[in-house]
């Protein structure tokens, strides 16, 4: 058999069983790549990302803004007296951010997997599912992330 075949096979049989959309799992690793690869500079106001594209191609496939993505990577808030003050970010705590952002990401992601891999053993163990299918009704695959 053709590997892009048995590939092709064992990622709908992954799919059918634990009711992950495989096309959402890699949605968020290419966005965990991305993000990874970002690289800031420092300016004369703080921390740009040099590479642009990358952080809006990770902001599109997160279903987010690339603004509020830009935002988040680059501009520094506190909680001042019950109050928000933004200021800037020096580039090791741009780096940082974005590796506690990744890294979130990516635990999210994988927590999400074995919930859904541990209801499959429940659902086995007691036989209540006649496909073996997990389907939790807890809702979509963004809320469960």
């Amino acid at each position: 058999m053709d590997p892009r075949v048995a590939f092709d096979c064992q990622k709908f049989e992954a799919q059918c069983t634990l009711c992950l959309p495989f096309d959402d799992v890699l949605r968020i690793l290419a966005a965990c790549a991305l993000l990874k690869n970002l690289m800031f500079y420092e300016t004369e106001d703080g921390v740009d990302i040099e590479n642009l594209n990358d952080m809006e191609d990770a902001a599109f496939l997160l279903g987010l803004s690339a603004l509020s993505l830009f935002k988040k990577l680059i501009a520094r808030s506190v909680i001042v007296h019950k109050e928000e003050a933004t200021g800037i970010k020096t580039l090791s705590i741009a780096r940082m951010e974005r590796d506690h952002l990744v890294a979130s990401l990516h635990s999210r992601l994988v927590q999400m997997v074995i919930r859904r891999t541990n209801a499959l053993f429940e659902l086995g163990s007691s036989n209540d599912s006649e496909d073996g299918s997990v389907n939790d009704d807890s809702g979509s695959f963004w809320d469960n992330l």
